[in-house]
């Protein structure tokens, strides 16, 4: 037997086993050409479904190019080849023949021509029966939210905790699973168990506190898009009570956060701006008959932060050669080569390195081992105290400032599309540009570079963003090491150091939690921020 009548026969052996033997008309409507669409597949060890069938109307037909012939008798579609006969259940649905065996199982065949049109609508029916059985799931855990929420109504004490914490995983669950078609009663009630959760943590003062940011967080992704504006005014409502909570406590800089987040998500706004203002000045008042220098001290870090932000340079992107450039001679050291073609961004850059003053006004606590002018650039931090601080700086001034990448730190130093070649910052006489060799002096005293900024070249070090990584002559960016190396690249020298350590390619590296304080290796920093 050649291998072309073995591969029907398995074909047709597929369609006896499929169906049952049975025996009279010959419909006009299955007549025509058909091509497998879906379902049944392979049969064990037997065969594959064949790929096409085609029935002629004078009751012949072949299958995979062999003959058969065909009719229906007593509803069953009976085919019948030169060596079996066989017939099975079939159904017809407009394009679509469908055989069905004796176990339930089909094989949907489709006229030709219609084979695409058939697989969309299979999509599509997919689609829906997904939708279904999405929608089934929201809605048992919205019923099992909204019978646990009924509970929290009726209880007290630990009982009313397990329901609250059942209403609210439930209707978190409801929301996540699709958020943009939230009924405006599931988001009344998550909102009212996140509040609520929110509230039992502030009254109870437990270690659950840092679970609000997360409440607060779930709230405003799932219930501020399209949110009626009664929700809205809820929500403000207890931001502003949040806000009062943080008074009582004396967290001014917290309780404004509070108030403005409150105005910003409220419906009418008017209410929260005049809370805002008259708890202020009570504030105030209070602070200052109790304490008039922690009053002082506030304002002093509105004033700093204030300042802050006009101390700001901005440098138009371009691209420039990193490293070991010819004007820095015979100096380099091996981690400033090769040289290499770097492209940068736009971003803004501190005019000045971060001083004792602004340090202190964020931190509260003087971490400089630098006596002397509240001007003198902060030093002995190590780079994991620069993120705090920077974290504490962005809360109470709502900006988004960071430590400049290493390549933003040299394109600055360097002058940026201003540049003029220099071995310094700003000059190739060290003494017009640098503090080195010499003390820590206030920030701005010497010449600033092409740019307007001051001391990129000595007074203290400076920490960048970038984790260490030798250069490369195929490097386009500023290379940003392994995320598990510990050690952050510094750069600008110090005033410890000799002229060679203050050019403007020279760089090194230290552990990000190495403590310098104490020591005569003053290293500070200076802030950027992007566009």
């Amino acid at each position: 037997m050649n291998k072309l009548l073995a591969v029907t026969q398995l074909a047709l052996c597929f369609l006896f086993v499929f169906c049952n033997s049975g025996g009279g008309t010959k419909p006009s409507e299955l007549a025509g050409q058909w091509e497998y669409g879906s379902g049944v597949r392979n049969v064990k060890d037997l065969g594959r479904v064949p790929e096409q069938i085609e029935l002629f109307k004078d009751g012949t037909g072949v299958v995979e190019g062999n003959s058969i012939s065909w009719k229906v008798e007593n509803k069953r579609l009976v085919f019948l080849s030169s060596q079996s006969g066989f017939a099975c259940n079939y159904k017809l649905s407009g394009y679509a023949l469908i055989f069905i065996d004796d176990n339930g199982d089909s094989a949907t065949f489709v006229r030709k021509g219609k084979l695409e049109e058939f697989k969309v609508k299979q999509a599509a029916d997919a689609e829906k029966a997904a939708e279904k059985e999405r929608n089934e799931r929201i809605a048992s855990f919205e019923k099992a939210g909204d019978e646990a929420y009924d509970m929290v109504k009726r209880s007290t004490g630990d009982a009313r905790l397990i329901q609250l914490k059942n209403a609210y995983v439930n209707y978190d669950k409801a929301v996540k699973s699709n958020p943009n078609n939230i009924s405006n009663k599931l988001r009344e009630r998550y909102l009212d168990m996140c509040i609520a959760r929110v509230q039992w943590i502030l009254d109870e003062g437990n270690a659950s506190m840092s679970a609000i940011p997360l409440l607060q967080n779930n709230i405003d992704t799932y219930l501020t898009a399209n949110i009626p504006a009664d929700i809205r005014q809820r929500y403000a409502t207890f931001l502003a009570q949040l806000g009062d909570s943080s008074v009582s406590k004396a967290n001014y800089i917290e309780a404004i956060s509070y108030y403005n987040k409150a105005i910003e998500k409220a419906a009418n706004p008017a209410p929260f701006k005049a809370k805002l203002a008259t708890t202020v000045e009570a504030e105030k008042t209070k602070q200052m008959a109790a304490n008039t220098e922690r009053l002082a001290k506030v304002e002093e870090t509105k004033r700093a932060v204030e300042q802050l932000s006009k101390q700001f340079v901005f440098i138009s992107g371009g691209t420039f050669t990193m490293g070991c450039t010819p004007e820095q001679a015979d100096e380099c050291f091996d981690p400033e080569k090769p040289a290499h073609s770097v492209t940068v961004g736009d971003f803004s850059i501190g005019k000045y390195e971060v001083t004792r003053e602004l340090w202190n006004a964020v931190m509260g606590r003087n971490s400089s081992d630098v006596e002397g002018d509240k001007n003198l650039p902060v030093g002995g931090v190590t780079w994991d105290d620069v993120q705090t601080f920077i974290q504490k700086l962005n809360s109470m001034a709502g900006e988004k400032y960071r430590l400049p990448t290493e390549v933003e730190w040299e394109y600055a130093a360097r002058g940026g599309n201003k540049s003029k070649g220099f071995k310094y910052s700003g000059s190739n006489t060290i003494d017009d540009v640098a503090w080195y060799s010499s003390k820590v002096m206030p920030v701005g005293t010497k010449a600033p570079n092409e740019l307007g900024i001051y001391d990129m070249s000595g007074n203290v070090c400076e920490w960048v963003n970038d984790r260490y990584k030798d250069y490369s002559s195929f490097t386009k960016t500023a290379p940003t090491g392994s995320a598990a190396d510990s050690h952050r690249v510094i750069r600008g020298g110090d005033n410890h150091n000799g002229a060679r350590y203050c050019r403007v390619s020279y760089r090194y590296f230290n552990y990000s939690g190495y403590d310098v304080a104490g020591s005569n290796f003053h290293l500070g920093f200076r802030l950027a921020v992007s566009p």
